[in-house]
């Protein structure tokens, strides 16, 4: 395998008792926005290798059944799992490895296109500027992961000491992450504003049924 490959690594706590601040919609519901928000970042990752990293045993299925393959992770820390699966990928070959959230219903193919060629490290923020919702770097990877709350400002600090290059995208739809049902308010504002393919503007209109909104 070639050292330059990127894989794409997807973390996914669990469909159904994930999002908790969305717990007012069921879980049904809750699930079925999850798979949605995940199948959009294995689509955008196209024909590159994926990665799902998860201690669940329904997301590992869904995840084996969409193609990608399974990190079994101990699921306590978000970031020690993430750091253990980057040593799984270093293991196997890869050089570069794209980490997506899985909550990105806007996420295109051109995202982890950019963030798998740039050099160094590449970050799209979310649309408050203080999560990190995508993160690429060469493996090793040359800083501790932060991913959490205030976790951009702790990236690019982090970055910024290690002395490597950094490409940020504040211009990226997959800035837009679903945590609160006032974000779910923000994709149906976004849907009126910005162009949407097809297969999105139906991605967004299925995420919105399961929240009881009308169509965008």
């Amino acid at each position: 395998m070639a050292a330059n490959l990127a894989a794409v690594v997807m973390p996914i706590r669990s469909f159904s008792t994930g999002k908790s601040r969305l717990a007012a919609l069921g879980t049904g519901n809750r699930g079925g926005i999850g798979r949605l928000m995940a199948d959009a970042v294995l689509h955008a990752g196209g024909a590159r290798r994926s990665y799902v990293v998860t201690a669940d045993a329904e997301v590992a299925s869904w995840a084996s059944g969409r193609g990608a393959s399974v990190i079994v992770c101990h699921g306590d820390s978000l970031n020690a799992d993430l750091e253990e699966a980057l040593g799984v990928l270093k293991a196997s070959g890869f050089g570069r490895a794209v980490i997506a959230l899985g909550d990105l219903p806007l996420i295109r193919s051109d995202d982890i296109d950019n963030a798998a060629g740039s050099a160094g490290f590449f970050l799209i923020p979310d649309r408050h500027h203080t999560g990190t919702n995508v993160l690429a770097c060469d493996l090793p990877c040359s800083i501790r992961l932060a991913f959490g709350a205030g976790s951009f400002a702790a990236h690019t600090a982090a970055i910024a000491n290690a002395g490597a290059p950094l490409v940020v995208d504040e211009n990226s739809l997959a800035r837009y992450d679903v945590d609160l049902p006032e974000d779910l308010e923000a994709l149906a504002a976004l849907a009126a504003r910005e162009s949407l393919s097809t297969a999105e503007r139906h991605r967004l209109n299925s995420i919105l049924s399961f929240a009881g909104h009308p169509s965008a």
